[in-house]
């Protein structure tokens, strides 16, 4: 124990005294491993962000500047990332668990000093609005392979989770490190997430939204099986909401009723911004040869909850439509935050050891100036990992119409917009914001030119010779009529 804390801190105050002596240099190594980092990740063609949560928020301004096709870009190349991380997650699992290991500078400095992977829900966010974005422009199979890819990104979630859990508590008791969570930290606010929305979900990154949109875009698809499963998972998540059971109890009913003059609505609103993660500094105690050091250590916490942001009066061409919440991603990221606390409490006890084992020895080797010195520079390197999605919505919203084609005014909380809905099925999705409404709409064909390509499809190629005998009665029977 005591020759790994006395590794971890000769590591330390190198990194440390290098940042004092030569901070040029300290930059200089930064940067090159950034530069050796971006050789690892994926790189596109066109220029724009090197990391995932630039892109991340890139695609989410273009969107609501209405610039759909660069909007859709920029979370293409994100995904790049996501699945980057997936590949690790699925076939070497041990590289991203690395992390909770000795000598990384996570361990030495801070966490913001790990590359950036996203949390759980954002990866999963990321495939839905990817669905969204492809619908916007009109591309249903897209948003179909998107569909399929939440549910493999939830499934690998999974399993690397149940690994990390497997390690932190191997890592725990290797380097005899108590198991804590956010509660036993004296000062840390966990009012942020020990809420009735928070503890009752499932786990941080699957979404009723995202499986009832998956239901929405397989019913669209003609395929009854999947989509009632999507409309099933969606319930699970989301018991409470009668909205959802409706979705799947009508399903069988709607495909009987498609008719040229009905058109299947989805509106989808999403309003409000996730909550911002903050830092918040608690003092560790610290045994070492020359007594306790009271080392402060920096955790990441999360602004309080702020009330439903969706607005009360929604209306389509002046009638009142019901809506429903059914995803709150303020709850997920509060999920995420208590769910990853053990990990990030480890890691920072790690720290705060191999921090009070430097200021023990500076000062045994230089007095109290160079206890204060050390101190001083343990205290400016400790920061928080605050970084996230940070213009994902905080709530999202859903109403089901059946509505004859045609155009329509919508009114959210004061904010009129103009759609037209046509084909069998139409999604409007809408993200409100104060003053501010963006609107798209996406659409099928009408349900004739429906019927009529599938007819076509589903017809048997024909030879020349069939096709010629086919004509014959044809001709016959136009000369009959003629004749009359």
């Amino acid at each position: 124990m005591n020759m790994k804390l006395s590794r971890l801190g000769l590591m330390m105050g190198l990194v440390l005294g290098v940042g004092v002596a030569a901070p040029g240099i300290a930059i200089a190594q930064q940067s090159t491993g950034a530069a050796e980092q971006e050789k690892a990740e994926p790189t596109t063609k066109e220029e724009g962000p090197k990391d995932l949560l630039s892109n991340l928020e890139l695609g989410e301004k273009l969107r609501t500047a209405r610039s759909f096709e660069a909007s859709r870009n920029a979370w293409l190349v994100a995904d790049e990332y996501v699945r980057a991380w997936e590949d690790e997650a699925k076939n070497s699992p041990e590289k991203l668990l690395q992390s909770l290991g000795e000598g990384l500078g996570s361990l030495l400095i801070n966490d913001t000093v790990r590359r950036y992977d996203g949390a759980d829900y954002e990866r999963v966010a990321l495939a839905t609005k990817l669905a969204l974005a492809h619908l916007s422009l009109g591309d249903w199979g897209k948003a179909r392979t998107e569909i399929r890819k939440m549910h493999e990104r939830e499934a690998i979630i999974a399993e690397f989770r149940s690994k990390e859990v497997a390690e932190l508590k191997s890592e725990r008791e290797e380097k005899k490190v108590e198991e804590k969570a956010a509660k036993d930290l004296q000062g840390y606010p966990v009012e942020i997430f020990d809420i009735p929305e928070v503890v009752d979900l499932r786990n941080s990154y699957q979404s009723a939204f995202g499986h009832y949109l998956a239901g929405y875009v397989y019913e669209q698809a003609g395929e009854s099986s999947l989509a009632a499963a999507g409309y099933r998972q969606a319930i699970e998540l989301r018991p409470d909401v009668k909205s959802l059971q409706d979705a799947l109890s009508g399903l069988d009913a709607r495909a009987r009723k498609r008719t040229p003059k009905s058109t299947d609505v989805l509106l989808v609103i999403e309003a409000g911004k996730i909550p911002q993660k903050t830092s918040t500094t608690i003092p560790l105690p610290v045994p070492t040869h020359n007594g306790l050091v009271i080392v402060p250590t920096s955790f990441p916490s999360l602004t309080p909850p702020v009330p439903n942001p969706l607005p009360t009066s929604i209306t389509v061409n002046g009638k009142a439509v019901d809506v429903s919440v059914i995803t709150s991603y303020d709850s997920m990221a509060r999920r995420e935050l208590k769910d990853s606390m053990p990990g990030v409490i480890t890691r920072g006890t790690i720290r705060a050891i191999a921090k009070g084992v430097i200021n023990s020895e500076m000062q045994s080797r230089a007095g109290i100036f160079g206890s204060i010195l050390s101190t001083i520079l343990t205290t400016v390197t400790e920061k928080a990992d605050t970084r996230t999605w940070s213009s994902l919505p905080s709530h999202v919203a859903v109403a089901r119409l059946d509505l004859a084609p045609g155009k329509y005014t919508i009114d959210v909380g004061g904010l009129a917009s103009e759609i037209e809905v046509t084909g069998a099925h139409s999604l409007v999705a809408m993200r409100h914001e104060p003053g501010r409404m963006l609107v798209s709409v996406a659409t099928t064909p009408k349900v004739e030119e429906t019927v009529a390509l599938a007819e076509q499809r589903s017809e048997p190629a024909a030879s020349p010779q069939k096709a010629s005998a086919k004509k014959a009665p044809a001709k016959k029977l136009a000369s009959k009529e003629n004749a009359k």
